[in-house]
């Protein structure tokens, strides 16, 4: 992944973004279970094996 990641992460301020491996994993179940992005950030709230196979480092406070 490292040599299609070169240069992605050039933002300038706001939070920092996931790593490229995490944004894949994310995008891989997406269209896997065709989520739209808020159903995505919902199921990654609400489902632990998500997080785990998306390689998040979320708290459970942050878990509904």
């Amino acid at each position: 992944i490292a040599p299609f990641a070169r240069g992605a992460h050039q933002a300038l301020g706001g939070r920092p973004p996931f790593p490229i491996e995490t944004m894949l994993r994310i995008h891989c179940l997406q269209l896997w279970w065709n989520l739209s992005d808020p159903s995505m950030e919902e199921e990654l709230h609400e489902r632990p094996l998500y997080r785990r196979f998306a390689g998040t480092r979320w708290c459970s406070a942050h878990a509904r």
